[in-house]
């Protein structure tokens, strides 16, 4: 258990005081809801994504999943049909997009079935992937 994690535990623990009553026949499950924020301020906090075993996990839920890759194949070329003048959804635009398939900033790669291991995997896209699209075309 990481520091982090049994200091809230102390913490919890320390909201019951003396009225909890082992008798209860309810349970109380918390939910930590974590947003990054890009900030400037000098004690914000540095967060960095790694995959290291140490690091603290942090899990996303699928409505935060799709709040942060909202764009299918079809919704970003449609996008970028959209933004750029001269967009033609070509063999640049595929391998502009391929090369960014494994960059969590950009894309998410998803079973439709997440409990499957077999299901089928569909590419799910961030609008941050129009800042590296801004660099290929040009804007209207």
């Amino acid at each position: 258990m990481s520091k982090e994690e049994d200091n809230f535990i102390q913490y919890v623990n320390s909201l019951e005081g003396e009225q909890s009553d082992f008798n209860d026949k309810f349970s109380v499950t918390v939910n930590i809801d974590v947003q990054f924020t890009r900030s400037k301020a000098r004690e914000a906090l540095s967060v960095k994504v790694t995959n290291h075993p140490d690091a603290t996990e942090i899990r996303y839920s699928e409505e935060q999943i799709t709040e942060k890759y909202p764009w299918d194949y079809q919704k970003l070329t449609d996008k970028c049909k959209e933004r750029y003048e001269n967009f033609k959804v070509a063999k640049k635009y595929h391998d502009s997009r391929k090369e960014l398939l494994g960059n969590e900033k950009y894309c998410k790669t998803r079973r439709l079935d997440p409990s499957n291991n077999n299901s089928a995997k569909k590419d799910f896209y961030s609008p941050n992937i129009l800042e590296v699209f801004d660099q290929h075309y040009q804007s209207k």
